[in-house]
Order: structure tokens, then sequence, then C-alpha cells
């Protein structure tokens, strides 16, 4: 186990719970935006040492999560979805952190990507991915530094949304403290009957 998760109290993976699949195809979902989660808006502040375009805190984070939810799908709903090229960015900025310390970013990629033609509030991209992949969802979460619940134009939704995002904040990213709250929800959706 990389060292960085050891130093952040991940259990070892004979007591980690995992995300199983059993005989549905439902998933476990991240919706990741990547301004203010994995990449800070006071960035330079923040050091990666290895190399990346994200700090190590933000993929050390990252990691953990996807190291606890083994298996997880990433959907892409930051307005960097638009572009390959910026794709391509992120998936080599998340594996040169993989390449340095080993887990869970080392072979990710995305799974699918909001409607790149839909641009508005991502409360409504979100939720339009999920209406359109109803078969696909087990549990999932939203890591967002936008807000998805409050306001006028997040209130149809809120219900939906309830017990779904991870909020982080603009200037910092997602901490571990996020990577924690973030995997209690997918596991407490998880157990659900």
């Amino acid at each position: 186990m990389d060292r960085r998760l050891r130093r952040v109290g991940v259990r070892d993976s004979a007591e980690r719970p995992r995300n199983s699949k059993s005989s549905t195809t439902k998933e476990t979902i991240i919706f990741l935006d990547i301004d203010g989660v994995l990449l800070p808006f006071e960035g330079k502040r923040f050091k990666s040492t290895c190399g990346s375009l994200f700090p190590d805190h933000t993929l050390e984070a990252f990691s953990l999560i996807l190291q606890e939810m083994e298996g997880a799908k990433i959907v892409l709903s930051s307005t960097w979805r638009v572009q390959d090229r910026f794709r391509k960015e992120i998936i080599a900025g998340l594996r040169s952190y993989g390449y340095a310390y080993g887990g869970p970013l080392l072979e990710v990629d995305f799974t699918d990507l909001t409607d790149p033609d839909m641009h508005g509030e991502r409360q409504h991209e979100i939720h339009d991915w999920l209406q359109r992949n109803p078969d696909k969802v087990g549990a999932w979460i939203a890591l967002d530094d936008e807000e998805l619940m409050e306001g006028v134009e997040n209130a149809a939704r809120r219900a939906v949304f309830q017990g779904h995002v991870v909020k982080t904040e603009s200037h910092i990213g997602l901490t571990v403290k996020n990577a924690r709250y973030s995997i209690g929800l997918l596991q407490a959706q998880l157990s659900m009957p």
C-alpha cells in the first residue's frame, strides 16, 4: 500500500469494504469537477512533488476515495470535459501521481462525461446524466466546489442531490476530510436495501 494512503489512515485491503458487483450492472459513480476540486484556485501555494498539474493533497484525497471504493467509475462533470486535450491533460496529471506513489490513479480513466453541449448549472448537467443512465447508478457522489444544493436554480432537484454532494472549498480543493466524507456517503448508499 502506498505510503500516502497509509498516512491518512486507510485500512488494510483485507479490512476494506469493497464496491462489489452483484448480478446487477449498477455501479458507483463519482461526478468529478476539476477547478476548485483537484485544482485549487490558489494553486500556487500548493505543490506537486510528481510533476502533476494538480497538487499532492488533492490527488492524495482523490486516490483515497478510489482506493476505498474500488471499481468506482468517474464521470467528468467539469467544464474541462468539452475539449479532448483538456481531458488528456487531466488523465496525465492523475497518472503522474499514480506513477510516483502507486494506487488507483495509475490506471485512472473517465467512464463518461456529462453532456458537453449542455452548459448551465452543474446540478442540472449532473441530473441530466442521471436521468439518461438510471440503470447504471447504484451509488453516486458529486465532487464540486460549485453550489449544488442551495439557491433558486437548484431548488427543484435539491432532494435528488441530498446525501450525494461533497462541496470543496475552491481555494483549497479536495482534502482527506472531504475524501472520508465521500467514502461515508457512498458506503451508506451501498448499504441501503
